[in-house]
């Protein structure tokens, strides 16, 4: 590999944990068009270690989640990272976001 090949930056990865697999497809793809490296997963048991093995830019995470929901997965990466976290949701209420916002 070339030493210019190696010195060119990748473009960042965002992990996108979505269980609606059109709406998923819709945001990975606005996101693969905006320069972005895009990680699909559909539910929220695997994002720890997807997290911890990938080290993403951010994740936009939606809190309705099969498995674990947005909300304990938020806590878990909370533990052991400061990834930022866009929280993708059809709630609307202040509850919610308060709850959204105290967890991290």
């Amino acid at each position: 590999m070339s030493a210019l090949a190696s010195s060119v930056a990748q473009p960042p990865r965002v992990l996108v944990v979505e269980d609606d697999p059109i709406l998923a497809s819709v945001i990975a793809d606005a996101l693969r068009d905006g320069g972005f490296r895009v990680d699909l997963l559909h539910d929220g048991d695997a994002v720890a270690d997807h997290v911890r093995r990938h080290a993403p830019h951010a994740v936009l995470l939606d809190l309705g989640l099969p498995g674990r929901d947005g909300m304990a997965v938020c806590r878990e990466l909370r533990e052991f990272s400061t990834v930022p976290l866009i929280m993708v949701t059809a709630r609307a209420g202040s509850a919610d976001r308060m709850q959204g916002l105290d967890t991290g």
